[in-house]
């Protein structure tokens, strides 16, 4: 099976190479060098490392495991896996997305490394909401760590599960499911990818908490309203960056950080951006002043 392996490229090598181990425990007489070297083969996938191995893995398909992945305990290290094969193991079991696979994820809920718990909550869009929320989600050290959630009946798990203070959400859900979902006065920071639905920020006004905004790829927004929370990070990504920038930035007055990958549009600076913020962070590629130039940025 291993020269098998050799000859076959992609999944079908991998799943070769899986496979092999197996065969082990019926083979009578083996040479040492060829156990070696089916053992040798199977030890260079699992647990993966990279999330190029992961992927590689996932595409192999969940029946050559091998073994179960080895119990996460209170150190990235214990149990003899490092923090990038922990990650490796649950980006594998999320791209797999089965039943099964919720119960190898379920085993990390309790890794200490941001890395692995960041990549728990960003998988559970691949399996059933209730049933991954119960053994995984609400399980997790929410120190530092985003939830995310990919539709609005994610969020309103999270609103049931009694909320969070970091979200995350990726894809289209609107204005209107956002303020339903989001408990007020909760979040602190909040991040919204590639979302071409939302068309207004009204909804943040009911979050009086919120210090930290990622807008990447939202377009045609106001952010007018902004200037009522005591945000002190905004950062504004665009899917190219000669979408214009969000109306409404000049009158924001409590930013620390500002990063804007929008076009500014207007005659100076201070026309569009905050100036009269306390700013000590303010960065924009070298394309996003076109219009503007670097002229009012001495206010």
């Amino acid at each position: 099976m291993t020269r098998a392996a050799a000859r076959l490229d992609g999944p079908s090598a991998t799943r070769v190479r899986l496979l092999a181990p197996a065969s082990l425990e019926h083979a009578t007489q083996l040479a040492p060098e060829v156990r070696a070297a089916v053992e040798g083969d199977a030890a260079a996938l699992i647990p993966p490392r990279t999330s190029e191995e992961a992927r590689a893995l996932a595409e192999a398909g969940p029946s050559p495991w091998p073994r179960p992945a080895p119990r996460p305990g209170a150190a990235a290290r214990t149990g003899g896996l490092t923090e990038a094969e922990a990650r490796g193991i649950v980006v594998t079991a999320c791209l797999i997305g089965t039943d099964a696979a919720i119960s190898v994820l379920a085993r990390f809920r309790s890794h200490p490394a941001l890395s692995v718990r960041a990549q728990l909550t960003w998988g559970r869009h691949r399996f059933d909401t209730g049933r991954y929320a119960s053994e995984v989600i609400t399980q997790l050290d929410p120190a530092d760590l985003y939830f995310t959630a990919h539709s609005a009946a994610q969020l309103r798990t999270l609103r049931e599960l009694g909320g969070r203070s970091r979200l995350q959400t990726v894809g289209d859900i609107d204005s209107a499911e956002l303020r339903s979902c989001l408990p007020p006065d909760q979040v602190t920071r909040l991040a919204l990818r590639h979302n071409s639905r939302l068309r207004d920020l009204d909804f943040l006004t009911a979050q009086g908490r919120l210090e930290q905004l990622n807008l990447d790829q939202c377009t045609g927004i106001d952010g007018q309203p902004l200037a009522e929370l005591p945000l002190w990070g905004l950062y504004l990504m665009p899917a190219s960056g000669r979408t214009p920038a969000p109306g409404g930035l000049a009158g924001l007055t409590s930013l620390r950080e500002l990063n804007v990958g929008h076009r500014l549009v207007g005659r100076s600076l201070s026309e569009t951006l905050p100036l009269n913020s306390p700013l000590d962070v303010l960065s924009f590629g070298l394309d996003v002043p076109r219009d503007t130039g670097m002229r009012g940025l001495s206010h």
